[in-house]
Formats: C-alpha cells, structure tokens, sequence
C-alpha cells in the first residue's frame, strides 16, 4: 500500500481499497480504479446470457450414422442445416451445454450420439461432446458440458448438429433439448 500525506491525512493510492479505515482518505485514482473494476465484475455477471435450443417433444425417428440440425424454431430436427440456422445478433462464446435426450417410444442402445455447434456461416463445426441419447430406458438422461470455448461473430449463423451413431436399436420418438450457456462478447 502507498500512501502520501496531505494537510496531516494519510492519502491511500491502493486500487483494492484493503485498509478499510476511517483514518485515512483514498486518492481519486484509487476510487476510479476501485469502482471500474467493481462495474467490469458486475458487467461481466450481466453479460451472462442463457440460450435455449430446444425440439418438441416426440421429435423424430433418427436414422443410423446420419447428420440433423435444430435451432431455435420448434419443429422435427432434419437433415437440412438452413431450416434450423439462426441469428442471435450479437457475438458471443458458448461455454458450456446441458443436453436432454429422451425419447417416449423405442428405448434405443447405449451407443453415444455427437453435439456440435454448425456455424452455417463459416462451413465449421464445433464439437460440444458425446452423448446418449435415450440410452436402454425411455427416461430423458441429461448431461452437462463445461469449459467450453467456441466463439461465435455477431453475422454467423449458427445451429445445434447432432451426428448420430451406428445403434443396435435405434431409438424412436425421440426428444433431444439443449440449453447453451453462453457469454457475450
């Protein structure tokens, strides 16, 4: 801590403001770097923004070793990644997902299904993580993804990919939800 003197009190330039004390008087410069750190971390907080990518319920019947996409639009996931590309308006990182997969049918194996991200726009994708689907039950399993790091540019369309595996039984009518934890740029 550095610390001058005026008129016999004690003038504090520590930017944390860690003394605390009614006797001595922090300098402008300490305030002003004291209180922007304080609005970038409640900054920070508010640029915390949670997008949910969602299928109805009894969604579709998929295929083996087959690509789908879905997007905000509420409808069957399909093959075609234009009809589920969207925009959310601004750029952003995914940091994390958490997918539901269920479906209300045919349990299907255990064998694991692929998420990614589609960015349209790029002609990329981005791995999320495996995942299964229903697995050998009709209860929805969820799982959670961490320590994700895509980024995603303000013009780039984007879509949830979902690449599926080679199952012994494949699952039917299945519900696949996927909230995406993102932050903005």
């Amino acid at each position: 801590m550095s610390q001058g003197f005026t008129k016999g009190i004690p003038i504090d330039t520590d930017v944390a403001l860690t003394a605390n004390s009614d006797n001595i008087v922090s300098s402008q410069k300490a305030v002003k770097a004291y209180v922007d750190a304080y609005v970038d971390a409640i900054a920070g907080v508010n640029k915390v923004g949670l997008f949910t990518l969602q299928s109805v319920g009894g969604a579709g019947n998929p295929a083996d070793l087959t690509t789908y996409y879905q997007g905000l639009n509420l409808v069957f996931f399909t093959t075609n990644e234009n009809s589920h590309k969207f925009n959310v308006g601004f750029a952003f990182k995914i940091i994390g997902a958490i997918i539901s997969a269920g479906g209300n049918s045919v349990a299907g194996t255990t064998e694991d299904s692929v998420l990614q991200i589609r960015n349209v726009t790029q002609a990329t994708s981005s791995s999320i993580g495996n995942f299964k689907t229903n697995g050998s039950s009709t209860v929805s399993i969820n799982t959670t993804f961490t320590e994700l790091n895509i980024s995603v540019a303000a013009s780039d369309l984007i879509a949830l990919q979902i690449d599926t595996p080679a199952w012994v039984t494949n699952p039917t009518n299945i519900r696949i939800g996927v909230t995406l934890i993102c932050i903005k740029s």
